[in-house]
Parts: C-alpha cells; sequence; structure tokens
C-alpha cells in the first residue's frame, strides 16, 4: 500500500458513521449510539466543500466547512409521520475538537440554546409534516457552522440525537421503549474523500 492510499484510507475511515460507539470528552458520561428504535433509523454523514481541496496533491479530498447530511428511514412496514421544525429543536448536537473539548457556539448558537432553555418558550413559525412509507427517507441538511466554531482543516468529533417530531408508538399502537434516535461521525482534520 502506497503513502497516498494509505492517507485517503484514513480519510474515508474518519468520515465513516460510528453508530454504536460512544462520543464524550473529558470527564463526560459515555453515550452509546442508538441510530434505530424500531420505527426509523438516523444517518448522518459530512458534506465536503467542494470548493476547497483538503489535499492540494489529490483532486479527491476536501475540507469540511460545517454541513451534515442527516437520513430519516422508516424501517418499519407501515407509514411513518415526521414532524420538521428547525434543527436546533429536532436535534440536539455534542460537537468536540480533536482533544475532546466542546467547540464553542457561534452567536447564533448562543441565541438559540438560550431560547431553547426557557421552559415556556413556544415555537412559532412554520411545521412540516413528512409521510414515509415503508423504506422511504427523508434526507436534510444542517450548517453546523451557523451553531458552532468549527474551522476547515480541524477534526471533530460529532455527536447528534433526535428526539423531536419522531413516532412515540410502534407498529401496533405501543408505546416506543426509545424515541430518541442517535448517531456520531468523525471528521479527520485533512479531509473528505467524495
Amino acid at each position: 500500500m502506497t503513502r497516498r492510499t494509505a492517507l485517503l484510507f484514513t480519510f474515508v475511515a474518519s468520515t465513516s458513521l460510528l453508530c454504536g460507539q460512544t462520543l464524550a470528552g473529558p470527564g463526560q458520561p459515555k453515550e452509546e449510539d442508538h441510530p434505530s428504535n424500531g420505527i426509523v433509523e438516523l444517518a448522518v454523514k459530512p458534506i465536503p466543500d467542494l470548493n476547497r481541496l483538503g489535499n492540494p496533491t489529490s483532486k479527491e479530498v476536501y475540507l469540511w466547512t460545517g454541513l451534515l447530511e442527516t437520513s430519516i428511514l422508516n424501517v418499519s412496514s407501515g407509514m411513518v409521520r415526521l414532524v420538521e421544525v428547525v434543527d436546533w429543536e429536532e436535534y440536539a448536537f455534542t460537537v468536540l475538537d480533536s482533544s475532546g473539548k466542546p467547540v464553542p457556539l457561534t452567536e447564533r448558537g448562543k441565541k438559540e440554546r438560550d431560547s431553547a432553555a426557557h421552559p415556556g418558550a413556544v415555537h412559532i413559525g412554520s411545521a412540516s409534516v413528512i409521510d414515509l412509507g415503508p423504506l422511504k427517507e427523508f434526507k436534510d441538511k444542517i450548517d453546523l457552522s451557523e451553531y458552532y466554531q468549527v474551522q476547515p482543516g480541524q477534526a471533530y468529533k460529532i455527536g447528534i440525537k433526535r428526539t423531536k417530531g419522531l413516532p412515540i408508538v410502534d407498529e401496533g399502537g405501543k408505546p416506543l421503549k426509545r424515541v430518541e434516535v442517535s448517531c456520531s461521525v468523525e471528521i479527520s482534520e485533512f479531509g473528505i474523500l467524495r
């Protein structure tokens, strides 16, 4: 294996999903990922910035600037209804740098965090209802750079959880034991292989 091949393999490995792994910084409790609750399954992947090469010698490796693609797949045999409001209300994020420290919030991130902290806060605006048939998925993009001070060329561990807007009962109408779905992804400082 050549050095270039080994490096490209590292890029691919470091941008893969880590479902079933744990994500925690120093002194934080480890939480295991639960990508599926038996009704829906969450997947997350980083989207490279195609205008910014991560490795000038490779036209296949691009920097990550904060964009993630989320996917909710209906793994049940029935219809599933999702309610989409805004990313900050549907998802909870954990963004750690290469040393395991939390990445600081942007001004918008602080504002969203503070408004979500008020128990009486009510979302004012529109919501979308999405019905998914069996094995159908809903994809969305989230730009974490709007909420966190992520920088291109840095390594990150990102955890994403979703509880809101998901089904709360199984196909038989019984309450789900766990509504929440979660997944993690690592971003290499070298970039993302496209």
